[in-house]
């Protein structure tokens, strides 16, 4: 059903939300009492960011595309949005994980790349420029 709500999402983003009530009927409650039932902390969180930061709409992937004019640069601009937002998701999930206090083997293991890829992350936004001398330029 997520993934289902994901697909929505294309169309428009505030669709998977209305996905998400019809695919989970909500009967006695809401939908989001419901959602709470079948979705972890975690896994909500990372759902909802993985949704945020993934492909636009295809309005706005239309505007991409007219404005990059080019059908591979717009592929390569949707994949790394999904590429992103799935590390991104990737480490809130491990990470929520053991907030939630899930200590088991794995879930240890996929903390440990999640703290890996995030330390990775933020080098690559303090890391210093080099500088580059006039001698070798020439």
């Amino acid at each position: 059903q997520a993934a289902v709500a994901s697909l929505t999402g294309i169309v428009a983003k505030e669709n998977i939300v209305g996905t998400l009530s019809v695919l989970y009927g909500s009967g006695e409650g809401s939908v989001y009492s419901v959602l709470s039932t079948v979705f972890s902390k975690a896994a909500g969180l990372s759902m909802l960011t993985f949704n945020l930061l993934c492909a636009p709409c295809l309005s706005a992937i239309a505007a991409i595309k007219r404005e990059m004019n080019s059908g591979k640069w717009t592929a390569f601009a949707i994949g790394y949005q999904c590429v992103f937002a799935y590390i991104v998701s990737f480490v809130i999930y491990r990470l929520g994980l053991l907030f939630e206090g899930n200590f088991s083997v794995s879930v240890v293991v996929g903390a440990i790349a999640a703290v890996l890829i995030l330390v990775f992350g933020v080098y690559l936004v303090v890391k210093p420029e080099k500088k580059h001398s006039k001698a070798s330029k020439r």
